[in-house]
């Protein structure tokens, strides 16, 4: 994550979009099931939302430092929080039933070329004001 894109996403503004805005209306209605894996949750503002979604949360973080400092801070919850690179990294394994969607929002050219091959579909956005992004998720 370049400094700049990390500054946008650890802040105040980027914190109330993603937990007023965003996802309670991208998750409106929808059971996310009892264990749910995060991948890459940085500063934690969707893990934030996502713990109170689900019995078992695991965030895949690849930054040693947001990773220690995402733990420290969930410590003792039902949040497990794995550095997901380097000899750190480790493999988990769960019995998932079928699924039909998964969301990201990272830089696609960070995803390796088979990973990236996995995704039917492809999308962009550019950044919206929250008003904006209300409208789009409502539709």
């Amino acid at each position: 994550m370049n400094p700049g894109h990390m500054e946008f996403c650890a802040g105040e503004e980027w914190r109330q979009l993603v937990q007023d805005v965003i996802l309670p209306v991208a998750l409106n209605g929808i059971d996310l099931g009892a264990a749910v894996i995060e991948i890459g949750p940085g500063p934690g503002f969707t893990t934030d939302v996502l713990k109170g979604l689900t019995a078992s949360l695991t965030a895949v973080e690849i930054d040693p430092g947001l990773a220690r400092a995402l733990a420290d801070r969930l410590r003792g919850g039902n949040v497990d929080v794995v550095l997901g690179e380097g000899m750190s990294a480790r493999t988990i394994n769960l019995p998932l039933k079928k699924f039909t969607i998964i969301g990201a929002t990272t830089r696609i050219g960070l995803l390796t070329g088979p990973m990236r091959d996995r995704f039917g579909i492809r999308e962009h956005i550019e950044f919206y004001k929250p008003e904006a992004l209300h409208e789009i998720l409502k539709a």
